[in-house]
């Protein structure tokens, strides 16, 4: 029982992982419209604006990695680690862009 309790965590974060992983699959127009909107805010250039439906695809592959050894257990700490690295600099890329943001000419 407390082996099962253990591992609901990496189970729980690789369904929501499936779950995401098979939405941006499906609309991965949608996805790179929301990764080409980061990369411009964030004012980035070159290789990243030049292939942009590369970018969903690989992200669509990692998450189908990322789940694939969470719920098998493979490299369940380096996994884990990734994705809280991922998180965060996303995380810390939004709080970059509303610092930045001119709130009084938004649309809102």
């Amino acid at each position: 029982m407390k082996r099962i309790i253990h591992h609901i965590p990496s189970l729980l974060l690789g369904a929501c992982f499936v779950a995401s992983g098979w939405l941006k699959g499906v609309a991965l127009y949608g996805a790179l419209l929301k990764l080409s909107e980061y990369f411009r805010l964030w004012g980035w250039s070159g290789f990243v604006t030049d292939y942009p439906l590369a970018w969903p695809v690989c992200l669509c592959a990692r998450e189908l990695c990322v789940w694939l050894f969470l719920l098998s257990g493979v490299f369940l700490r380096t996994m884990i680690c990734s994705v809280v690295a991922v998180i965060l600099g996303f995380l810390l890329g939004n709080v970059e862009i509303n610092k930045s943001f001119d709130y009084a000419n938004a649309c809102f």
